[in-house]
């Protein structure tokens, strides 16, 4: 299904975008706890491997429930970057 592998390259994408953005954080910023940075990056890698997979099984059989199912899964991606995102922004400060 080619929804299906658009949605996951999406993630991978996004993921790969934010795992550069706080391994710059950790690098390159004075004051950016290292801990900290890993546990982000960390954090990162298990979002990328739970969403993957729920990509991979959708509960339902009938095309409405699939839709649905896929509809919540992006509203959840975005709710979860936009979580990633503050956490990664909270390093610098």
């Amino acid at each position: 299904m080619a929804s299906r592998r658009n949605l996951k390259k999406e993630i991978g994408y996004n993921v790969a975008e934010l795992f550069v953005d706080c391994l710059l954080c950790k690098t390159f910023i004075p004051g950016v706890d290292a801990q900290k940075a890993d546990q982000a990056m960390a954090g990162l890698l298990d979002s990328q491997d739970e969403f993957i997979a729920r990509v991979q099984r959708p509960n339902a059989k009938e095309p409405k429930q699939v839709k649905a199912y896929y509809k919540k899964l992006r509203a959840d991606w975005a709710a979860k970057v936009d979580e990633l995102i503050a956490e990664i922004s909270a390093l610098t400060k």
